[in-house]
């Protein structure tokens, strides 16, 4: 059917049907809650409204309800400790939740990430030289000393929040080690080392991820070694090697600590990824786990 047509002064005028107006969503309307956000952008409460009562107490054990045991919480003064630094050591307060060793150690290397290059801490020593072992916990108010895998021998000038410590008892002392010292020279006779790029470590089988490289007895220091392998790798986005790792994940710190044939793990700064069980670097490290043993 045609639209009707009106007739005005002579002209045809044809009337159109409305169109359709939409209609605006509903606004929500504001719920109230105990709870007062006083940050519009954050969902973090700040306070609650007056006479809010929570509903369970939080000496309530039949609740179910997680809670940190503060008894648990130890204060303790951690420094991070370089091998060879001759700098007073730099304590922070640190309160510890955690009871076995590998924990604190964890979450130490979380806390010192900058300072140790994101390198994991390894070992921990009390601040008289005394390394806590498996089933050693730090006892609270003790001043302790982390390294990334190196010895720790302390110094009383190097010490700059007071006279030594006392040994915390049930820790036996260990056989005192003498730090390595700096290699004055390279090895013997030409080595060759398999040098892996942290983190591709290739298939045990099928894919050869290292390069081998040549270390000559002109090498005499950890800094020729690292410019030697940046060379091999050819990296083109400007990167050098700053830390080589064993197969294992120990520190390399010294050229004497390099033999002939033996894998590495050559790093830009990060700290040592640990490889599948399918890698060739696994394969490494199990040979080299069996030689030590």
């Amino acid at each position: 059917m045609e639209a009707p047509k009106n007739r005005e002064e002579g002209k045809e005028v044809s009337v159109e049907a409305p169109s359709a107006v939409p209609l605006a969503p509903a606004q929500p309307q504001p719920q109230s809650s105990p709870v007062e956000l006083t940050d519009e952008s954050s969902q973090i409460p700040k306070s609650c409204l007056p006479g809010y009562q929570a509903k369970f107490s939080i000496d309530d054990v039949a609740s179910s309800i997680p809670r940190m045991n503060l008894g648990d919480k130890k204060s303790v003064a951690v420094a991070l400790y370089t091998s060879g630094s001759k700098t007073p050591l730099q304590f922070k307060s640190i309160a510890l939740y955690k009871k076995d060793l590998p924990s604190v150690l964890h979450v130490l290397s979380y806390i010192f990430r900058q300072e140790c290059h994101n390198k994991p801490l390894t070992r921990i020593f009390t601040q008289n030289g005394v390394e806590l072992k498996d089933g050693g916990n730090p006892t609270s108010h003790a001043q302790l000393v982390v390294t990334t895998g190196g010895d720790y021998e302390p110094l009383g000038a190097s010490v700059s929040s007071g006279s030594a410590s006392k040994k915390s008892p049930g820790v036996k002392a260990p056989t005192k080690k003498t730090p390595p010292s700096p290699s004055t020279g390279g090895p013997g006779k030409p080595i060759h080392i398999k040098v892996f790029e942290n983190g591709l470590y290739g298939d045990d089988k099928f894919d050869r991820a290292y390069i081998t490289v040549t270390i000559r007895p002109t090498y005499k220091t950890m800094t020729a070694v690292k410019s030697t392998i940046t060379r091999e790798l050819q990296w083109r986005d400007g990167r050098k090697v700053d830390a080589l790792f064993d197969a294992t994940g120990a520190e390399i710190e010294t050229v004497d600590q390099l033999t002939d044939g033996a894998a590495i793990v050559a790093s830009a700064g990060d700290r040592f990824v640990v490889p599948f069980p399918n890698t060739a670097l696994h394969r490494e490290a199990m040979k080299l786990n069996a030689t030590l043993s």
